[in-house]
């Protein structure tokens, strides 16, 4: 709970304990010690609250001055603060004054009678009107932030709904605080109805004057009026609400809507606000009451009402709508079209025509994309995560949360690297080990990162680490870590206490450990007060009680990445994976992409985001904005990506110095900027559908596509998007792209290749390739039966799943290279006991060729007959040729003399097993089995003598 939460939850809380100490004293007949003593007691919980509501917002305004962003605190705060005590106010003021009773309307009841309705009556009021105060104050609160938003909002002209004709700011502002305030409203009437009616049921089973129950009823009528006005409203702003559901083929206003629905809201709103008026002016001026005007006027709205929740519009949609569906829906059918493709970023997607995948690949055009096939990502993220726990982790306790994959400058040259960063995990130390000392004072930090090459793997099959090792060596240009500890992270949980009179822990060195004393500015400073405060709000008497925090010690809180952006700006979503950067001068830094997002675009279909944002429902989703965590000191930053977001820019305005611009942000800032995964996965579904913009092609859906599958540990599942450099047909520059592969629902066959460049300069950042759909091209999962089909792969891959080992396959990826398309699949060993996947072959497909070998120099050659060398890490050949460059003509010829070929090597393998089963079956006398497989060996080697290198 924060601090402004906790502040105005407790102020509710004592303004009823206060109400009923009050209370119980004015009717307790005598004191003595037992109301003395309870009073006492309640004094003291209401001290306690008190106490804990201050602790809360004092730890809270000392975080957001150690992150630089007190504006932001001061904001939220006092905007809660302030909307909670108006709106108490005017809904206590509104309830009391409007519920009085005019004095003499006790007149005619005898004193008895008339002392005890009064009484009665005058404390259902207060009583009703604290509590009815209460709600409307907690509801005001928090509706503050969208009060203060609406108040300060950035007018879009960017999309106009075609029904009503607002703007996208008027339904992502104005809107929700409309219903949200009427909601309240309603509250307040129902509140001073619910006194009403409370005070005329009892007034009427006491004798007495009429005058009595003639002013109770003008108050009911007041009451019930305000109701219906409030429901007039609502019934009105109901419309809008038709653009965001679905109503058959339609997602928002459909031709039912708009010819039967909305005329019939708009009347019973009107006869609503006319029964509202009635009802009003007969609480002032009863005889202004005409009951035949009323009666008409409540007979229309209840046939309008009746009308449009009984079968019409159903009715309309089956005999006129649904014979002539597609010709009455085409143009809704493009409103919805049009509006979420513009609500999920897709309304200016690059399309690629095919660029034909009919050219043979030729060794010119292999060696003209050199700089793209060095960058090939040869290690699955799945793999080499087994990998690195196996070879990096070092200790049981340090973890690697995942893999990131980025780019870097290594030797003058642009290369994509994977790089993981290595954070300590407290839960997995020993039981013994647990302590607060040790949780919070010694075990506080991670240590270093490490990082390879996307191509790179030695002769076993092992990344070749530009970065490893605790402290981290680096390696091939990566620069040096100059600042290896990470006190901020994404597995980094729970408060840590820096500078105390205790070492930390701080890497293991032989048989001891290395301790540290922290040398930053991150966290916040500890006196006995915050000490106090800090203990009370995370329930742990320790901080204020242990002798070894001193006066120079800092308490680091909110050290989760999500925990702290959530934290600091809970009106901004992020990305559910932050990365690990390492800055020009060695420093770790964490990037993470943020979104704004809504409920409320007109006509846009709803999509579950997923994971990256636990699942919410959105039909609006903008990449607004990044930000970096200092892994060291916790600065954290924000950057304004989006500035045409009117989200943002209100967010902007609304808390000035929260963003800063792209052009106050250090180069490698932007050099390292990653388009979000997840918004990449999203778009890509929503994609999948809405590429078909013409609204009779829509109608059908005979053109949906579905994600490409792939094949990994025997499971088949849909290809998440991977990031890889990217050449587009076309195109000269390679690109650090987000690449997904389509296919037709229900076929595997490829039908198209979205791609998003993560150049955050770019304004072409989406494109597609759509290839022809009058051939087959193949997909991912044809490719992956292919390599099944491959005999001689097959049955080595069957033979290494036999011998204590398991095979894995990597992602496959797709490249267009001038006009061919090429498949790449790494195959990865394992031992079944001991996860380490190794590199054992990659897989080179085109659309008529399928081979591999022990690199992709290798592979590549014996699709293309000839050597090649792209410069690949590996068992390369011993004489690799070379090939002319573009231009000049493509070679042909052999594999050079001492290579031995994937062929040859599968048929050793299988001499070798052939050989293991003749002599299993000897040894048990089995002579006929024993026969057969001597001659199996000798066909295998037949073959394999017919496979001489030819010089």
């Amino acid at each position: 709970m924060t601090g402004q939460t906790a502040m105005i939850s407790a102020f509710g809380v004592l303004v009823l304990v206060a109400v009923a100490i009050f209370v119980w004293v004015r009717r307790a007949k005598r004191g003595g010690w037992a109301l003395g003593l309870s009073v006492a007691l309640l004094l003291v919980a209401a001290a306690g609250l008190v106490f804990s509501a201050l602790a809360g917002i004092y730890t809270d305004f000392l975080f957001f001055a150690e992150v630089g962003y007190r504006q932001v605190f001061w904001t939220r705060t006092l905007a809660r603060i302030i909307a909670y005590v108006v709106g108490a106010v005017v809904a206590y003021a509104m309830v009391w004054v409007v519920t009085g009773l005019p004095r003499g309307l006790f007149v005619g009841m005898n004193a008895d009678d008339a002392r005890r309705t009064s009484h009665i009556l005058k404390w259902t009021r207060i009583v009703i009107a604290l509590v009815a105060a209460n709600f409307v104050g907690l509801g005001a609160s928090g509706l503050s932030l969208q009060l203060l938003a609406a108040a300060r909002q950035v007018a879009s002209t960017a999309y106009t709904d075609p029904i009503f004709g607002h703007s996208i700011s008027f339904y992502f502002f104005t809107y929700p605080v409309v219903r949200g305030l009427l909601g309240i409203l309603a509250g307040v009437a129902v509140g001073g109805l619910a006194v009403i009616g409370a005070s005329f049921l009892l007034a009427t089973s006491v004798p007495g004057d009429a005058a009595l129950h003639r002013g109770l009823r003008n108050r009911l009528s007041f009451f019930a009026g305000i109701l219906l006005l409030i429901a007039a409203a609502g019934v009105w702003f109901s419309m809008y609400g038709l653009l965001f559901q679905s109503n058959g083929v339609v997602f928002g206003v459909s031709n039912v809507d708009q010819v039967v629905r909305i005329p019939l809201i708009k009347a019973t709103a009107v006869g609503v606000l006319l029964c509202g008026i009635v009802f009003l002016l007969a609480s002032f001026k009863p005889r202004l009451a005409n009951p035949r005007f009323l009666g008409w006027v409540g007979a229309i709205t209840l046939i309008a009402y009746v009308l449009l929740v009984s079968g019409i519009p159903a009715l309309y949609q089956r005999f006129a709508v649904k014979p002539n569906e597609l010709s009455r829906e085409t143009p809704y059918l493009a409103n919805n079209i049009a509006a979420t493709n513009t609500a999920f970023g897709l309304s200016a997607v690059n399309v690629i025509p095919d660029p034909g995948t009919q050219t043979a690949l030729s060794g010119g055009t292999v060696i003209a994309n050199k700089d793209v096939l060095q960058n090939v990502r040869l290690w699955d993220w799945r793999a080499l995560a087994d990998t690195n726990e196996q070879l990096q982790s070092i200790r049981s306790y340090y973890k690697f949360n995942d893999i990131d994959i980025d780019r870097y400058t290594l030797n003058g040259k642009s290369q994509e690297v994977m790089i993981a960063a290595r954070e300590l995990d407290q839960s997995l130390l020993s039981d013994t080990s647990r302590s607060f000392v040790n949780d919070r004072l010694v075990y506080t930090h991670g240590f270093g990162v490490v990082a390879n090459g996307v191509s790179d793997f030695s002769s076993e099959g092992a990344p070749v680490y530009a970065v490893k090792d605790i402290p981290p060596v680096s390696d091939g240009g990566f620069v040096a870590i100059s600042e290896p500890r990470i006190y901020y992270g994404e597995s980094t949980n729970g408060f840590a206490i820096v500078g105390g009179n205790s070492s930390e822990f701080d890497y293991p060195l032989g048989d001891a450990n290395k301790q540290y004393q922290y040398t930053g500015n991150g966290g916040i400073r500890l006196s006995m007060l915050s000490r106090l405060a800090f203990s009370f709000v995370n329930q742990n008497v320790n901080i204020l009680i242990s002798g070894q925090i001193s006066s120079g010690s800092r308490i680091m809180v909110y050290r989760n990445l999500q925990e702290r952006i959530k934290h600091i700006a809970p009106f901004l979503e992020v990305d559910s994976d932050p990365y690990i950067v390492v800055d020009p001068e060695g420093r770790l830094f964490w990037f993470g992409q943020g979104y704004t997002t809504s409920q409320y675009f007109p006509y846009s279909e709803y999509y579950d985001a997923g994971a990256e944002l636990s699942g919410k429902v959105v039909n609006y989703i903008r990449n607004s904005f990044m930000y970096t965590v200092n892994a060291f000191d916790g600065t954290t930053t924000f950057y304004l990506i989006d500035k045409a977001d009117p989200i943002a820019a209100t967010i902007d305005r609304v808390y000035p110095g929260l963003f800063k611009t792209l052009d106050e942000a250090p180069s490698f800032v932007k050099d390292h900027y990653r388009y979000p995964c997840g918004l990449g996965a999203l778009q890509s579904r929503v994609f999948s559908k809405y590429h078909m913009t013409d609204p009779r092609v829509f109608y059908g859906q005979e053109d949906k596509w579905a994600v490409a599958k792939e094949r990994y540990l025997g499971t088949d599942a849909s290809i998440e998007p991977y990031y890889i450099f990217f050449r587009l047909p076309g195109s000269t520059e390679k690109v650090f792209s987000l690449v997904t592969p389509f296919t037709p629902v229900g076929k595997d066959n490829l039908v198209a290749l979205i791609v998003i460049s993560s150049d955050i300069g770019s304004s072409d950042r989406v494109s597609v390739i759509k290839f022809s759909k009058d051939r087959v091209v193949y997909g991912p999962f044809q490719v992956e039966a292919r390599i099944d089909q491959d005999t001689e792969i097959s049955k080595t891959l069957t033979l290494w799943n036999q011998q204590g080992s398991q095979v894995l396959r990597g992602n496959m990826l797709i490249l267009p290279v001038d006009g061919s398309l090429l498949y790449i699949e790494p195959i990865y060993l394992q031992s079944s006991s001991s996860k380490m996947p190794q590199i054992k072959k990659i897989v080179a497909a085109t659309k008529d060729k399928l081979v591999w070998g022990d690199s992709l120099d290798q592979a590549l050659s014996g699709l293309l007959g000839t050597t090649i060398d792209i410069g690949s890490i590996g068992p390369v050949p011993s004489t690799p040729g070379t090939v002319e460059e573009p231009g000049t003509g493509t070679t042909g010829g052999n594999v050079t003399p001492g290579t031995v070929t994937a062929e040859q090597k599968a048929l050793i393998a299988e001499a070798v097993a052939t050989m293991t089963r003749y002599k299993q079956y000897t040894s048990t006398g089995d002579f006929v089995k024993a026969g057969q497989e001597l001659k199996a060996l000798e066909d295998v080697l037949a073959k394999l003598d017919a496979l001489k290198t030819t010089p």
